[in-house]
């Protein structure tokens, strides 16, 4: 009827029960454990007597179901019967991270473990439910849909945006998001009396019906911790409105409704792009990426560990191993026996990873007890990563054929291991046995080439040492009896000519088998000696086996691959490397200048750039806690060291170094009201290691620094010389461009936005064809001034949990308690890395990668094998695809292959596989099958894939015949 208004449709408010659970925080996990028994007892008994407590949602992680079942596993049934039923909702989740601070692999893995979980209890809440990260990254919606997941609801990041956004993902994906604008607990703690209940829901939901595009609003009915309401369905049926219903709820119901009414009406919402870090509403809480430093240092060290080497390589191992009839085989070889089908191992060791992820424990913002219990998790997970790793390289490094390395006069061999891209050169650690004949070497390559190397540490384990004529050598070896001397089993003989006389080195072991063959041949040739030369003298020595650490400059190694060096006889070396007072290095690529002000000059040769004022370090005071930076007002900010820095050159066969020691005098602490620095000082050694390997454009600096002050931030400052409009930082799945000026804000704002950010593998600056990227390993805050200065946060000290009186965050974080070991003391050691870069910002970014995951090399014997003495496990191309996954598949029957497209246009990635390919699937994050991809000759792929985008294989691999894998089969 024409001029009537239309009715106004009916407002549904969907109250969810819910509890927000953090696993640990002011609390340990023991006693909030205790908390969470007692919780699901309750919440059991409620959902049993009243059917009308329909829904109950444990905060979207798995993790909770893990550890009340430790404690009740005879819940297990009723859980189980809860959850298919659609009363109990649990999952996406394993645990709820930090997203900034964990790999984004981890957060695949997170999403993975969440979904085994639930898949044994019979169903998932298929929304991302992320309620309380301090931001969000970018890929995030990406990360989602590849798990089937259309939806999310969160609280932090977003700031005047209405209840409901399309979130997109740098490639285009979207999400449906809930924005939680008054927070997951808006209707936390119901009043109980009707008229109370009645006003407190119409004052929530008039909060946000102006905000909504949906007659559709929720009402989140639980807080941190909080135990169910057993009310909550009474009062639901004693609350009357005309123009609203309340309704028990969930979040999937949540999403269909509003789903249903945007189709109906088609409004249109608006969209916001890639990562969500505005603090205008919510605390962002910005500081915890620089919190107890040591945390995000031992984790990014247990994830490389896990997903470059672990994964991968064990995967290859198990592809190259015969079948074994079940899983308890070991494997032998001859260091030591490797357990087959480790998938399990692996398993357990990301399951106690996780257990660090949740964002109270890996952002640093605990009470001190919860992080000193994270240390042993982190250590277990490391060993296990270590040892599977172990294992598995020597598993492959037996298929290896290092046989060819004999007629370059070698009696042993290292096999280099290369987990990324290649082919790539570095500096390699690596700790080998030395076999008989070794007790001096050389390492060459397969030319013959002599390997520069620097000998690092030897465990040398001498018996005896004697010189003999030919009678007394006839006499010793007659004491050997069936391969065993003096109690002792013979490993190895080896006989070495030198020019005055001859070496017979026999290295034995306490137990084992003695080594026939070698000792057969060894008494050959010294018959043949004595027939040359009666006269001979000989030099007998028996040892056990000696171990040495050393580091050696291998160039060229292959993508995902190896190279065999072949360890030959050397005489004694006794050079060293000559030290100077020259405060300058090169090589073919770089010049770097240090001066006594601790800086660096960098020289870039391939395009005359040149970059001053480098490794200046940047001392502030902080009077915030653990989630807030905050300066203290009048404090004068400390850039210089106290005194001129001692400069020493180092020159070797691995490249030069410059070796800087300084002082910086700081305050000791803050005033006991802290509101100023006291005037008592302390000094803070710094010790630089500068180095300059041959063949690589970076320079790598190792800082070790002893902290012994308290209440201030350390950063260390690179300017790029030119001002620039915004900063560049690696992140999840994705390089991020940033503004380097902050966002316009005012008094009403909860908390300051800051120029410090969070990076992964490198932040940069580029102004045209001038670029300097800085890499670190485990420093997570980063930022770039518009004047073009880098600054990277090494580690920052403060005594509180939470405060409530900064002047960078209105109100408290979390409970006031005193955290003394957040004051960080002792000495810390940080790898930074300087890569002056032109145009290609995607070179920079690999260079930066590659230098997360150093090379590692591990001792072999001289064997024939199935394997050429080179190879790649794996190839791929363009370079702006980035391999972030070679993993088995969560049915330990294929192989899970995973990257991303880092560049701003689509591409087709090629991968060429060394094992051949029985069948290719695109699969999504979850690994569920999308498509069939054809094989090409057995070994290669050719998939599209969109700018920003996520490629997931699962390859199914085929037992390869020998000969395929030697140099005429090669790819």
């Amino acid at each position: 009827m024409s001029g009537v208004e239309p009715e106004t449709p009916m407002t549904t408010l969907h109250l969810v029960a819910h509890t927000h659970w953090d696993r640990e925080w002011y609390l340990t996990f023991q006693q909030f454990r205790i908390k969470l028994v007692h919780l699901v007892d309750e919440l059991l008994d409620i959902l049993k007597r009243d059917p009308s407590f329909t829904h109950f949602m444990l905060d979207g992680q798995t993790i909770v179901l893990e550890d009340y079942l430790a404690i009740r596993p005879d819940r297990a049934p009723d859980l189980e019967r809860l959850i298919r039923a659609g009363r109990l909702l649990v999952g996406p989740w394993y645990i709820l991270p930090d997203e900034f601070l964990v790999s984004p692999e981890a957060t695949i893995r997170n999403l993975l473990r969440g979904k085994a979980v639930t898949s044994r209890f019979g169903a998932r809440m298929d929304v991302g439910y992320i309620p309380d990260p301090f931001g969000h990254i970018g890929q995030m919606p990406q990360i989602l849909a590849g798990f089937g997941i259309e939806s999310a609801a969160l609280r932090r990041g977003l700031a005047d945006e209405p209840c409901e956004v399309w979130w997109e993902a740098p490639d285009g994906t979207r999400l449906l998001t809930a924005y939680l604008r008054d927070g997951y607990d808006n209707a936390a703690r119901l009043p109980t009396r009707a008229d109370a209940f009645g006003a407190f829901i119409r004052d929530r939901a008039g909060s946000l019906l102006p905000h909504a595009a949906a007659p559709d609003l929720l009402l989140m009915n639980g807080t941190d911790h909080q135990e169910p309401q057993p009310e909550v369905p009474e009062l639901l049926r004693g609350f009357a409105s005309d123009n609203a219903r309340l309704i028990l709820s969930t979040l999937p119901a949540y999403f269909r409704d509003v789903r249903s009414a945007l189709a109906s009406t088609q409004a249109r919402l608006p969209v916001v792009q890639g990562e969500l870090r505005n603090p205008k509403r919510h605390h962002l809480l910005p500081a915890v990426l620089s919190s107890r430093v040591w945390i995000k240092q031992r984790n990014h060290a247990v994830e490389t560990a896990l997903e470059r080497w672990a994964e991968p390589f064990a995967a290859w191992a198990e592809a190259l191993a015969c079948p074994a009839p079940n899983r308890s085989t070991l494997t032998g070889h001859l260091t030591t026996p490797r357990v087959r089908h480790p998938g399990e191992l692996i398993e357990a060791a990301w399951r106690l990873l996780m257990e660090c992820h949740p964002h109270d424990s890996i952002c640093g913002c605990s009470i001190d007890a919860v992080h000193e219990e994270m240390r042993p998790r982190f250590d277990q997970a490391g060993q296990i990563a270590e040892e599977v790793t172990r294992q598995s390289l020597a598993a492959v490094a037996e298929s290896v054929e290092t046989q060819g390395l004999a007629r370059l006069g070698a009696l042993g061999a290292i096999v280099v291991f290369n987990p990324l891209n290649g082919p790539r050169t570095g500096v390699v650690g690596a700790r080998i046995t030395l076999g008989a004949g070794l007790s001096s070497f050389d390492i060459v390559d397969a030319r013959g080439q002599v390997v520069p190397f620097r000998l690092r540490h030897i465990q040398e384990r001498p018996l005896a040492d004697m010189e003999l004529d030919a009678d007394g050598l006839r006499a010793m070896l007659a004491t050997v009896q069936d391969g065993h001397v003096m109690g002792l089993v013979i490993e190895q003989v080896a006989v070495v000519r030198r020019a005055d006389r001859v070496e017979v080195d026999v290295v034995l072991a306490e137990s084992g088998e003695p080594g026939i063959e070698s000792l057969r041949v060894a008494a050959a040739q010294v018959e043949s000696i004595l027939s040359e030369a009666v006269n001979a003298t000989f030099r007998l020595q028996a040892r056990l086996p000696a171990e040495a650490d050393l580091e050696l400059l291998a160039r060229d190694v292959p993508a995902h691959g190896w190279v065999a060096y072949g360890l030959r006889p050397a005489a004694p070396s006794t050079s060293s490397e000559p030290q100077d007072d020259v405060g300058r290095i090169e090589n073919e690529f770089l010049v770097v200048e240090a001066d006594g002000s601790g800086t660096l000059a960098v020289t870039d040769r391939r395009s005359g750039a040149r970059y001053a004022g480098l490794m200046r370090l940047f001392d502030r005071g902080d009077r915030g806690d653990s989630y807030n930076f905050c300066p203290v007002d009048g404090d004068a900010p400390i850039l210089a060291p106290k005194s001129p820095a001692t400069i020493r050159r180092r020159t070797g066969h691995l490249g030069q170094n410059l070796d800087l020691a300084l002082e910086y005098r700081v305050p000791v602490r803050l005033t006991p009201d802290r509101r100023g620095r006291v005037p008592e000082m302390v000094d803070i050694p710094v010790e630089a290691s500068v180095s300059l390997i041959p063949g690589l454009p970076q320079v790598e600096i190792d800082l070790r620094i002893d902290n012994r002050a308290e209440d201030h931030r350390l950063q260390v400052l690179f300017p790029l010389g030119q001002a620039v409009e915004e900063g560049i930082y690696d992140g999840a799945f994705e390089i991020v461009r940033r503004p380097t000026r902050l966002p316009a804000f005012d008094s009403d704002w909860i908390e300051q936005p800051v120029a410090e950010a969070p990076m992964r593998a490198f932040v940069a600056a580029q102004a045209g064809d001038r670029g300097l990227a800085i890499a670190s390993r485990g420093l997570r805050e980063a930022s770039v001034s518009p004047e073009g200065v880098m600054a990277v946060t090494l580690l920052r000290s403060f005594g509180w949990l939470s405060q409530d009186d900064l002047g960078t965050r209105k109100g408290g974080a979390g409970p006031k308690v005193e955290t003394p070991g957040g004051q960080e003391p002792g000495l810390h050691v940080f790898h930074l890395c300087v890569i002056p870069f032109q145009a290609d910002l995607l070179t920079a970014a690999g260079q930066a990668h590659d230098y997360q995951v150093p090379m590692r090399g591990i001792s072999s014997d001289l064997h024939a094998g199935k394997l050429p003495a080179s190879g790649s496990f794996l190839k791929w191309e363009p370079g702006s695809f980035a391999l972030t996954a070679v993993k088995p598949s969560a049915t330990g029957d294929a192989l899970i292959v995973r990257g991303v497209n880092l560049g701003d246009t689509g591409i087709v990635v090629g991968l060429e596989c060394l094992l051949p390919i029985r069948r290719a699937a695109r699969v999504r994050l979850d690994e569920a099958e999308v498509s069939e991809v054809a094989v090409d000759g057995g070994r290669r792929l050719t998939v599209p894939l969109g700018s920003h985008k996520l490629l997931c294989l699962r390859l199914e691999l085929a037992s390869a015949n020998p000969q395929m894998l030697m140099p005429d089969g090669e790819l």
